[in-house]
């Protein structure tokens, strides 16, 4: 049986793109919702990941700042 090829999601260049993460978490506040702690999503940008209940925000606010096209397509960095 073969494996799946592992997807590959550019979510480090993401936050990287808002400022890393002391500025994503500025952003989250500034839109009055609680942010988790900065080495949480020191930890997201470490390991290329942005849990699901944060994604929809945070591709929003990437978008808001002009930070994301709106083809979500730029966020896809294919197959590993």
């Amino acid at each position: 049986m073969s494996k799946s090829p592992k997807l590959r999601w550019k979510f480090t260049e993401l936050i990287d793109a808002l400022g890393g993460p002391k500025a994503t978490a500025d952003l989250i506040s500034k839109r009055g919702i609680a942010p988790p702690p900065i080495e949480t999503i020191k930890g997201w940008r470490y390991r290329n990941v942005i849990p699901s209940d944060w994604l929809p925000l945070i591709i929003m606010i990437a978008q808001e700042e002009k930070k994301l096209l709106r083809n979500l397509r730029g966020l896809w960095g294919g197959v590993e």
